[in-house]
């Protein structure tokens, strides 16, 4: 996935007071211009061909079993709504689609396809923090078309396998396709879930070594891109779960055991979301913890400090007094007795200090 800058953004309130069904992006601005993709295959064919325009995709259609077309970039009303409405989308689901701070959602659709709102992810390892894009499947008899918002997915290995002609895709139809769209999504949540637990597992180390202000950072982060997949994941399970409790029309019984497949992976990567929450929780524990330790330690080494001062100042203060009648004012070692007995008194209270283990 590529990465993602500081655009600006469009605001839900951009929609307020518009009538239901108005399209508006709701996203990250994007500057480029929406790309069109039409992969069209069958058992014994495949073609992928890139398009300027969605007026060119009936003259492109062909008769392959399959035709998936993807479309970059949702910012554009007039290009949603055409595409959208060819596959049978309602105003107001195209208006999710157009949304890109939508909740994963599943759809049914009155032709017997259906639409399917997920959030794909990736980590951007140089920035630290995670990568979170709107996808929209939409499945019909014998067609696909996703949104996504800009250029760049993790659906190459899936491409390359259909111009390859290898596994089964080939020879399925659209509903299976769709189904390994979501599967290849859910799987690289499992790229997200590593990547937490390797960076729990060293912040581990660190905090135990030295809880800083830097690993305190760092935890932070963590639990928020934790809670972003948590987002991400949470719902899209419960839209998988509501597509197996009433399939549409189009899926398939065999392809319905692969969705349930899906469910499962999304109930172990939840668990695993879970897990990390509690990792880190207890991550968060050790760190102040160890910064109460550190604090306990200076504050333990300046009273032990000024314990062994204590007893000095009152010796300098008993001579540091104007009174004409000391006698040790005038002998003549007086000077290096005292000293004498300050070291002797410091000497002996750090020698008791350390066979106590206090310092």
């Amino acid at each position: 996935m590529p990465e993602i800058g500081g655009m600006s953004h469009a605001p839900q309130s951009a929609k307020s007071g518009l009538p239901p069904g108005t399209l508006v992006h709701v996203g990250e601005a994007r500057p480029d211009q929406p790309r069109i993709t039409l992969t069209a295959y069958g058992s014994d064919a495949h073609r992928a061909t890139e398009l300027d325009d969605w007026s060119e995709v009936d003259g492109a259609w062909g008769d392959e079993a399959v035709r998936w077309i993807n479309v970059d970039g949702v910012h554009v009303p007039d290009l949603v709504k055409r595409a959208g409405l060819r596959l049978g989308l309602h105003s107001l689901q195209l208006e999710d689609v157009m949304n890109t701070r939508h909740r994963p959602t599943f759809a049914p659709l009155d032709d017997g396809g259906f639409l399917v709102i997920l959030k794909m992810v990736g980590m951007n390892k140089k920035l630290k923090r995670l990568v979170v894009e709107q996808v929209a499947v939409v499945a019909q008899h014998d067609a696909v078309l996703s949104f996504q918002e800009q250029r760049g997915d993790v659906f190459d290995s899936l491409r390359e396998r259909l111009a390859a002609g290898g596994g089964n895709t080939r020879g399925r139809g659209a509903e299976y396709l769709a189904y390994r769209l979501v599967d290849t999504v859910v799987d690289h949540y499992y790229f997200v879930t590593d990547h937490l637990m390797d960076t729990a597992e060293k912040l581990e180390e660190r905090i135990l070594k030295n809880a800083d202000a830097d690993s305190l950072l760092e935890l932070q982060q963590q639990k928020k891109m934790l809670a972003q997949l948590r987002r991400a994941a949470t719902p899209l399970r419960e839209a998988v779960s509501q597509l197996m409790k009433d399939p549409p029309a189009i899926v398939e019984q065999e392809t319905l055991r692969h969705w349930h497949d899906v469910h499962d992976h999304l109930i172990q990567i939840h668990d695993h979301i879970d897990s990390l929450r509690d990792t880190l929780g207890g991550l968060m524990d050790l760190h102040a913890n160890g910064v109460n330790q550190r604090t306990n330690q200076v504050m333990q080494l300046m009273t032990m400090v000024a314990t062994i001062f204590i007893p000095l100042t009152f010796i300098a203060g008993v001579y540091g007094m104007n009174f004409d009648h000391i006698p040790e004012l005038h002998w003549k070692y007086g000077y290096a007795g005292v000293w004498l007995a300050m070291l002797a008194v410091a000497g002996g209270m750090f020698v008791l200090f350390r066979r106590k283990g206090w310092i």
